[in-house]
């Protein structure tokens, strides 16, 4: 890494504010953890923002040379000068080590997006469990935000540290009423005292109830590719869920293309798009965040 992309790493690292004269200017803005849906936690969220505009009030990048160099201002604006003339391509400026800028976006490297977000950005889909009449949802959303969420789902073993959403409240998803379970809501068991499941009100019993289609064969599914970053709709325990979802969804608005994987958990992955670039995937997701806000990416580690 160049000294002045590392001067810049370094900087967005500990969260300062800096302008490259004749770009624009870089910041790090922190949003909180939040709900998004009746299910949904967004991660607490560290990311750079850039803009055109030299902002007034940031630093800029040639007076952080001089000070962190010990050179004078003449000089430091050569250096500056030097370093953007090889870091401008006829895409954007490529930051070595740090990021790259493209059409007025910063999509940070591996190694920036861990130091900024080190326990990861990945929504958490919490699991709803009706017990007398009440959704007992308040609590598992509070511990999420606590940081202790990661113990209500299961992510892939010895892959992600990060938990992976378990339901999608993405994209609009309709929820469907089940067979047996009262208009409007899904039919859930509770375990009764002895470990077995026992039917609530309006659901039949497995004597009564008529017998599933069977799911697709898994092997019909490719695996979540390492070499891939998903634009992610939903993450689904069956693939008979994940295809209730699709055909929801695809009624809705027929421009999105999805496909299934599945993840090393056995959960099913929906995505509208994928690619090995994670800037593309980013600028992907930021075209259809007008019309689908809850879209995000999803790589699985090697």
């Amino acid at each position: 890494m160049k000294a002045i992309d590392k001067l810049i790493f370094n900087a967005l690292a500990t969260r300062q504010r800096i302008v490259l004269p004749g770009v624009g200017s870089l910041a790090v803005e922190h949003r909180p953890a939040r709900m998004s849906g009746r299910n949904r936690v967004e991660a607490p969220l560290n990311r750079v923002v850039f803009s055109r505009q030299e902002k007034p009030g940031y630093e800029a990048l040639p007076e952080l040379i001089a000070r962190t160099a010990g050179v004078d201002s003449g000089e430091a604006a050569r250096l500056y000068e030097t370093w953007l003339g090889g870091a401008r391509t006829e895409k954007g400026v490529t930051i070595g080590g740090t990021g790259d800028i493209r059409q007025d976006f910063f999509s940070p490297s591996p190694e920036l997006e861990a130091l900024l977000n080190p326990a990861g950005t990945t929504a958490l889909m919490l699991k709803i469990r009706r017990r007398t009449g009440r959704t007992v949802l308040a609590v598992a959303a509070a511990a999420a935000c606590a940081g202790v969420a990661a113990f209500l789902l299961i992510g892939e073993p010895g892959q992600e540290r990060r938990p992976a959403p378990e339901t999608s409240g993405t994209i609009a998803a309709a929820t469907q009423p089940q067979p047996g379970s009262p208009a409007g809501r899904p039919a859930q068991t509770i375990p009764d005292s002895t470990g077995t499941a026992s039917p609530q009100q309006g659901e039949t019993t497995a004597t009564e109830r008529p017998a599933a289609a069977p799911e697709t064969a898994p092997a019909t599914i490719p695996s979540v590719s390492p070499d891939l970053y998903y634009v992610v709709a939903g993450v689904y325990s069956t693939e008979k869920n994940a295809d209730t979802f699709i055909a929801g969804a695809a009624a809705r608005d027929g421009s999105l293309s999805f496909a299934k994987a599945r993840m090393g958990n056995g959960k099913i992955l929906v995505s509208v798009f994928s690619s090995p670039q994670q800037a593309e995937a980013e600028r992907e997701r930021a075209r259809l965040a007008a019309k689908h806000p809850d879209l995000w990416i999803y790589k699985r580690k090697k």
